[in-house]
C-alpha cells in the first residue's frame, strides 16, 4: 500500500467569508501547516437568514467549498471548509442545537478527514414579538448585543422598537462567540485525525468504532447494554483491535433483570 506522505510543511486553503480564518489559522500552525486564506462569497450556498436556501447536505456543501479553495490555490495540497447547522436536537425534545462540520481534504490522496461537534450550547432561537418588552426579552436570551440579531431576515445593531417584528438568532461565525468556539473543537477534531494514524498502514483518521454490549451486571450478572468493549478498525487496510472495558461490571440501576 502507498504511505501516507505525512503533513508538515504543506499548505491548506481555506474558503470563508465571515472570519472563521482567525479561528483556524492558529490551530493549522500549530500542526506544521501553512495556511492560506481564499476570500469568496459562500452565500451563494445559502444563508443563515434564509435569503438564499442550501440546496445540499453540509457535507456536500462542505465538499463544494473545498473544491473553490483548492481551486483557487494550486499551490496547497489540502483544502480545509467548514458548516454549521442550527435545529432540534435529534434526541432531546425541545433542545435546540447546533452541529458544525469541519472538513479536510487531501490534493494528493484524496483522503477526506471529517471533524464534527453537535452542542446544546447554542443561542439558536427565532420568535415574533410585537412588544418592546418581548425584543428585549428575547435580546437577552439571544445574548444580544454580544451575538447578532436579525429583525425580519436583516442585520441589526439596535433593537427594533415596534412591531411585530421576527426576531431571530445571526448564526454566522462573525457574529456569534457560541458558534465560533464549536468551530475550534470541531476543526481540532479533523486535526486530531490527520496525527493518528494506524499502526499497520499509517494511514491517518480515526478508526471505525463498534461498541459491543453485554457488561454483566454487578448484582446478578446478567448482560446489560453497558459496552464489554471497543474494536476499532482501520478505514483503509481493516486492520482491527479490541479494548475491553476497564470496568468489570455495570451498576445494578442499568440492569434489565434487577429493573423490569
Amino acid at each position: 500500500m502507498t504511505p501516507w506522505p505525512g503533513h508538515r510543511g504543506a499548505t491548506v486553503a481555506f474558503v470563508t467569508k465571515h472570519g472563521k480564518e482567525q479561528l483556524v489559522r492558529p490551530l493549522l500552525e500549530a500542526e506544521g501547516l501553512g495556511f492560506v486564506h481564499v476570500e469568496r462569497d459562500t452565500d451563494v450556498l445559502g444563508t443563515f437568514s434564509g435569503s438564499v436556501r442550501r440546496e445540499r447536505s453540509p457535507l456536500e456543501t462542505a465538499r463544494t467549498k473545498a473544491s473553490w479553495a483548492l481551486e483557487a490555490c494550486p499551490s496547497a495540497r489540502f483544502a480545509l471548509a467548514s458548516e454549521g447547522s442550527f435545529g432540534p436536537h435529534p434526541s432531546l425534545p425541545w433542545t435546540a442545537c447546533g452541529s458544525e462540520l469541519v472538513l479536510l481534504v487531501d490534493r494528493l490522496t484524496n483522503l477526506e478527514l471529517l471533524g464534527l461537534d453537535l452542542t446544546t450550547d447554542t443561542n439558536f432561537a427565532t420568535r415574533t414579538v410585537s412588544t418592546l418588552d418581548e425584543t428585549r426579552a428575547f435580546a437577552d436570551q439571544a445574548r444580544f448585543p454580544s451575538h447578532g440579531l436579525f429583525a425580519d431576515g436583516v442585520p441589526v445593531t439596535t433593537l427594533p422598537s415596534g412591531g411585530p417584528v421576527t426576531l431571530a438568532t445571526d448564526m454566522r461565525a462573525h457574529r456569534n462567540p457560541t458558534r465560533q468556539a464549536a468551530i475550534v473543537r470541531a476543526t481540532r477534531h479533523c486535526l486530531r485525525q490527520l496525527v493518528t494514524c494506524c499502526a499497520a498502514c499509517g494511514w491517518p483518521g480515526d478508526p471505525l468504532e463498534v461498541r459491543t454490549p453485554g457488561l454483566p451486571c454487578s448484582a446478578c450478572g446478567a448482560p446489560t447494554r453497558a459496552a464489554l468493549g471497543v474494536s476499532r478498525r482501520c478505514r483503509r487496510c481493516s486492520l482491527t483491535t479490541w479494548e475491553p472495558a476497564p470496568e468489570r461490571s455495570a451498576p445494578e440501576a442499568i440492569c434489565d433483570f434487577c429493573n423490569p
